[in-house]
């Protein structure tokens, strides 16, 4: 479930890379859940599951540190239910900050020291988001998959800062990957 890259030097005196792979725990998975996405910062490994469960596991003691229904997180009630399912999820590592997204919002939580609701943006189905410097950028698709919205907010923003719409080719999926300081999308095939 993951691995780590480490680095060592040929006899030309360019650095090498090997990769270790090894089993870090098998997570308990209901046959209704499915894992959204998961990330890692340190030795701490983040796992969303469309049922709103964040599973925290440490790296190096291969245990689960925590399992937490977010939508229970005091201030996350207001805005979440436990019937709703997550849709996407991504980590601000600069910031301790988690984003999940559900039907009826992008909902951000800190997780520096415990796990804790900050806001919600409000902004209906969103199916991938990812934050690049201090904003958050957002995909939305329409229901026939013509076109597909991204909009960009600050991390703080009750408004969009930036919107553009892309018709998208033939009913292809749009490809979306976050750059350094940019959003790179494609449509079509």
């Amino acid at each position: 479930m993951a691995g780590a890259s480490f680095t060592s030097t040929s006899s030309d005196g360019e650095p090498h890379y090997s990769w270790n792979f090894e089993d870090v725990t098998g997570l308990p998975v209901d046959e209704n859940q499915q894992v959204i996405n998961m990330d890692s910062v340190g030795n701490r490994l983040f796992c969303m599951f469309d049922d709103l469960t964040l599973t925290e596991i440490n790296l190096q003691t291969k245990e689960i540190v925590r399992e937490v229904q977010v939508f229970d997180l005091e201030g996350a009630s207001d805005h979440m239910q436990g019937d709703d399912k997550a849709t996407a999820f991504d980590m601000f590592k600069d910031l301790n900050m988690i984003a999940v997204s559900t039907a009826t919002g992008v909902h951000l939580f800190d997780y520096e020291d415990d796990i804790t609701h900050v806001t919600t943006i409000k902004v209906n189905n969103v199916s991938y988001l990812t934050f690049i410097d201090v904003y958050i950028v957002m995909l939305i698709e329409s229901e026939d998959a013509t076109e597909a919205k991204l909009l960009c907010y600050q991390i703080d923003g009750e408004e969009p800062e930036g919107e553009i719409t892309i018709k998208q080719f033939l009913g292809q999926k749009l490809k979306i990957r976050p750059g350094e300081q940019c959003v790179i999308y494609s449509t079509g095939t």
